[in-house]
């Protein structure tokens, strides 16, 4: 049976390969955020619509630029990555994370990565940045316009905010 928490723990092994819990600069929150901002944006914005608080797996954000953030929404199953119409977000990793994101991009720019799937080497991954005080994301892309399918680095490119 397919678990989230390894999912989660894949992220978490990555975030710290790539050395964000070394950065005294970056706060990785888990679950919930001590950023008054965001704990007043997520206030109302569970996932089922039935105004309880969001909850993004994770929630990065740094000190060098505080009107950034970049947050994970984790899902098993890679069947579960993302629906069509993106109306789904209690079970799709894309749609959740896109509903986290579109909440909290009235006060922040919001890099948004989606991840399914329960091995590194199968996990499918999708980024998005969606621009404070825009009604739209955009998928993140690199310089040349190539869509960015990583965590870290893509061909030189990095979801670093610091």
């Amino acid at each position: 049976m397919a678990n989230e928490r390894i999912t989660e723990n894949l992220v978490r092994d990555i975030l710290r390969d790539l050395k964000y819990y070394d950065n005294k600069g970056t706060q990785i929150e888990e679950q919930k955020s001590q950023i008054e901002e965001v704990k007043k944006l997520l206030k109302g914005a569970s996932k089922t619509g039935k105004g309880g608080i969001g909850a993004p797996e994770f929630i990065i954000s740094a000190k060098g630029t505080p009107d950034f953030l970049i947050i994970f929404e984790c899902k098993a199953d890679t069947k579960h990555h993302e629906t069509k119409d993106r109306d789904k977000p209690v079970e799709y990793a894309v749609d959740g994370v896109l509903h986290y994101a579109k909440k909290l991009s009235k006060s922040f720019n919001v890099i948004a990565v989606a991840v399914s799937g329960q091995s590194k080497s199968i996990l499918k991954i999708s980024n998005f940045i969606w621009p404070k005080g825009s009604t739209e994301p955009k998928e993140l892309t690199n310089k040349s316009g190539g869509q960015i399918i990583n965590i870290g680095k893509e061909r030189g490119q990095s979801l670093t905010i610091d």
